[in-house]
């Protein structure tokens, strides 16, 4: 059998089943062990399967495939209007399958709603475990360890630049924000440019915090524009809260604030940070434990934006989402 014949042979194999290991492999394509496992590497250095854990592959979904075309290949984005128009609420974003995941974990977790006022231990975890991914999937450099002593006792890492220090001090009073205010914090425009302020605060010029921006921004590793029409932009928020209005599910509230506040990309800087801290805010209202990306991989995370920006496709940050939020709830949920 020929290398590339081989090598479509094991992408069908995945295809039909989904998600197979090695050995199933192994048990269905007669070459040796070591040939095996180079076609294997192969096809994950083309983008064609992933190794989804250790052993075990799936097929890259295309919209994968086409994000990890170099940025310089991929044809100009710009602002899609129908994006945000198209939207069904309670029937766009997360699946059936994701869904049923999700609520069987509220069903087997039956949650005291007041949890958080009472435990100091998981409102620490949280405050550091998200003060510490969020930021790390800015790029600041604080190790978990670093992290938390400067969430508990306020001693910043001396190695560390004044801005790193500054980013995980905001995410930690932009959470103390949402938990103190989470009963009666409303749903408005106020509220996420609130946030932004408070993740904003002493990293970006002052002019431009909390502000909705009338200037372009660029994307430096995507080839999406977003609107630069200020009026517009408005235009898109009162949307993008009439839709939101219409979601019942408060895992489907979360994930399109996820989505759309980054694509929305409403202010000068900080967009991403606040579409995570706010994407919290209809988890804590309906009394569930907070969404921390604690184990969010970087390259995961920026794929599934990429997605969002250049194709319109919130598949893998769903995913994203709901393997995150199963994976840390056993550090918030307290035990019986």
């Amino acid at each position: 059998m020929l290398k590339h014949e081989r090598q479509e042979m094991i992408i069908d194999l995945i295809k039909t089943h989904w998600l197979v290991n090695l050995w199933f492999l192994k048990d269905n394509v007669d070459v040796s062990r070591t040939t095996l496992w180079r076609d294997i590497e192969t096809l994950i250095n083309r983008w064609k399967i992933q190794e989804k854990k250790k052993w075990f592959y799936q097929i890259v979904p295309d919209s994968l495939e086409y994000i990890n075309t170099p940025f310089f290949d991929r044809p100009a984005v710009a602002y899609n209007f129908d994006f945000l128009k198209s939207y069904w609420p309670d029937n766009s974003f997360l699946d059936a399958q994701q869904l049923k995941k999700l609520e069987q974990w509220t069903i087997s977790h039956t949650l005291d709603t007041s949890y958080l006022e009472k435990n100091q231990r998981i409102i620490e975890n949280i405050m550091i475990d998200l003060s510490y991914a969020s930021s790390g999937l800015e790029w600041n450099t604080y190790s978990y360890l670093d992290t938390e002593v400067l969430i508990k006792y306020n001693e910043s890492a001396k190695w560390k630049s004044q801005e790193e220090t500054t980013m995980i001090l905001n995410h930690k009073k932009t959470i103390n924000f949402i938990l103190a205010h989470k009963k009666e914090i409303p749903y408005t425009n106020k509220t996420i440019q609130e946030i932004h302020t408070l993740l904003a605060r002493w990293l970006l010029q002052p002019e431009y915090v909390w502000v909705i921006r009338s200037s372009p921004v660029q994307i430096g590793w995507s080839t999406y524009t977003p609107l630069d029409n200020q009026h517009q932009l408005q235009q898109e928020f009162e949307l993008f809260w009439q839709k939101f209005r219409g979601i019942t599910n408060p895992f489907e509230q979360s994930v399109f604030m996820l989505v759309f506040l980054s694509y929305f990309q409403l202010f000068m800087d900080v967009n991403k940070r606040t579409s995570r801290l706010s994407c919290n805010l209809p988890l804590v209202k309906h009394g569930l434990p907070l969404i921390s990306f604690l184990q969010a991989e970087k390259r995961s995370y920026i794929n599934a934006i990429l997605a969002i920006y250049e194709l319109n496709t919130t598949s893998l940050m769903a995913e994203l989402f709901v393997e995150n939020y199963l994976l840390n709830m056993h550090r918030y949920v307290p035990t019986r």
